[in-house]
């Protein structure tokens, strides 16, 4: 039953998020922008990982990260140049294995809760590695244009990512 739950939350994805990455590759596409075969390739790979890679128990920390990178790279696609979007990683990644799919609702919540289309706008990723431990940081410039209240645009992502790590990594 745990691992039932698990999977339930770890497969529940943001579908706005692949609709918007089409209209933005449709977009391309139509201008015959050089950029079109990257975007579709890193839609694949994003599609790839989250059915083959993401459906294991672990899987190594750099596929995870280039699962954040590919998602990063398809956001800028729909982003101004005025937004500067940052992904840092500090200390060896080599060797290590993490649960799937644990870091993408904090940056999916940067850019949907952090931007604002008419102003400059930022997003600041941190991933730090240690010998015992791997801290995991994501900082915006919170916009306060968005009309809502927290309660109101609060979503199941990062609720769901507490109840993961708490099921996998208890008292940690």
């Amino acid at each position: 039953m745990l691992n039932a739950e698990i999977s339930l939350l770890k497969s529940q994805v943001n579908p706005h998020f692949l609709f918007n990455t089409l209209n933005s590759i449709y977009s391309l596409a139509n201008k015959r922008s050089e950029k079109t075969a990257n975007a579709i390739v890193r839609l694949s790979n994003l599609i790839r990982y989250m059915l083959y890679d993401a459906d294991k128990e672990m899987v190594s920390l750099e596929q995870e990260i280039e699962y954040l990178n590919n998602y990063i790279q398809l956001q800028k696609l729909r982003l101004y140049n005025y937004i500067d979007i940052h992904f840092d990683i500090e200390g060896e990644t080599e060797g290590i294995t993490i649960a799937p799919m644990i870091f993408i609702p904090f940056v999916e919540n940067a850019f949907k809760h952090g931007i604002d289309d008419s102003k400059k706008s930022f997003i600041n990723i941190i991933l730090k590695v240690t010998d015992i431990d791997i801290e995991f940081k994501v900082e915006n410039s919170i916009s306060s244009v968005t009309g809502h209240s927290k309660e109101k645009t609060s979503g199941i992502g990062i609720k769901n990512v507490k109840r993961r790590l708490n099921l996998l990594y208890p008292d940690k």
